[in-house]
């Protein structure tokens, strides 16, 4: 049988008391830190959504800035594939005029040497 003494009644009381107040303390800690870990988890998110955003833009700004370059690059081509052009015919035409000058056929003949040896595709630069 189990005596219960006014010390006995006090020793339990202190013990009660102390345990509701752990458990209550450590189910406060527990929220704290489930709400820490969920702010955490939004910021971390956040952050992403922001990288993201950033990264979409810096494409989208790539695109605008490159885009006249790009079309300047391929206006130069186009513009120097139409100069050759305009050589080849020069030179099929004056070939039968210059027949016999050798110095002519000489300076037609370097320049169709020279078109061979130019780059087709221009480099960018």
């Amino acid at each position: 049988m189990i005596v219960l003494n006014l010390p006995t009644l006090l020793v339990l009381a202190v013990i009660t008391g102390v345990s509701a107040y752990f458990a209550s303390y450590l189910r406060e800690k527990g929220k704290n830190l489930a709400t820490r870990e969920d702010v955490k988890r939004i910021v971390q998110k956040t952050e992403e959504i922001k990288v993201g955003i950033a990264g979409g833009l810096w494409v989208e700004q790539s695109r605008r800035t490159f885009r006249p370059e790009v079309y300047k690059s391929l206006l130069e081509s186009i513009g120097d594939a139409a100069s050759a052009l305009r050589q080849l015919v020069f030179v099929d035409e004056q070939r039968p005029k210059v027949k016999g000058n050798a110095e002519v056929e000489e300076f037609l003949s370097d320049m169709e040497q020279g078109m061979d040896r130019r780059p087709v595709w221009p480099s960018s630069g």
